[in-house]
């Protein structure tokens, strides 16, 4: 995990300012388009895309469609101006075609590892909506490559299966312990950047669980299907 930027202690994308660029998508669906499906100016015809930011508050997990054990707060849509320049900052470039931003954080409760009680997991999203697959597909290639450069503990690379176009995760240990503490993701799916920040899990699987619900809610939602059905 990273130094805060400006509030709290999570990495910009996440929590350290608020993350979204307007609430109206861009550009014109035609008339066959589905819900969230891109077609004609959207990009490549069947890349997923949300559509806006009524699409972004469904696709963030939800209190009823978190795993058992964790509690989900509200999702929040976020203030245009703040979101774009917090893109611009993690991505180290201009976040082009950035639309529709949101956030949520989970909270779990886990034995301690010391076995003195328990301790609380966190896991904190953030959806990035962009208008088309390609300009998705920039910004998540400069936001992952600033991953491990950006961690304050070291850092190795894990590889969780959940079904994203592109993945870039890692997992962090501090004291000199070879478990891991807390760990990172950035998926893509079609048109839409993730990004993921958990700590004090019960492991790598854990980890990927919650990284592929997350990509799975991105896939329902931009297909037109409720993502708690």
């Amino acid at each position: 995990m990273r130094k805060p930027n400006v509030s709290g202690r999570l990495p910009v994308i996440v929590l350290g300012v608020t993350l979204m660029t307007g609430l109206t998508a861009c550009g014109d669906e035609g008339d066959d388009a589905g819900p969230g499906w891109a077609a004609g100016a959207r990009g490549k015809a069947g890349a997923p895309v949300l559509d806006g930011a009524e699409q972004v508050a469904q696709a963030l997990p939800s209190k009823v469609g978190v795993p058992e054990g964790w509690s989900a707060h509200t999702p929040r849509l976020l203030d245009g101006s703040e979101s774009a320049a917090a893109c611009q900052e993690e991505a180290g470039t201009v976040c082009v075609g950035l639309h529709t931003a949101g956030r949520v954080k989970l909270v779990g409760e886990r034995p301690d590892p010391d076995g003195e009680g328990t301790e609380t997991a966190f896991a904190r999203f953030a959806v990035l909506a962009f208008d088309i697959p390609e300009n998705a597909a920039v910004a998540h290639k400069m936001i992952a490559a600033a991953l491990p450069r950006n961690a304050e503990d070291p850092v190795k690379p894990v590889k969780p299966d959940a079904g994203a176009d592109e993945t870039a995760a890692f997992a962090e240990t501090k004291d000199g312990k070879s478990t891991p503490w807390a760990w990172e993701a950035v998926p893509r799916v079609g048109g839409t950047v993730v990004r993921i920040e958990c700590s004090n899990l019960a492991g790598d699987a854990e980890f990927e669980k919650l990284t592929k619900l997350q990509v799975e809610r991105v896939r329902k939602v931009a297909a037109g299907e409720h993502p708690d059905a």
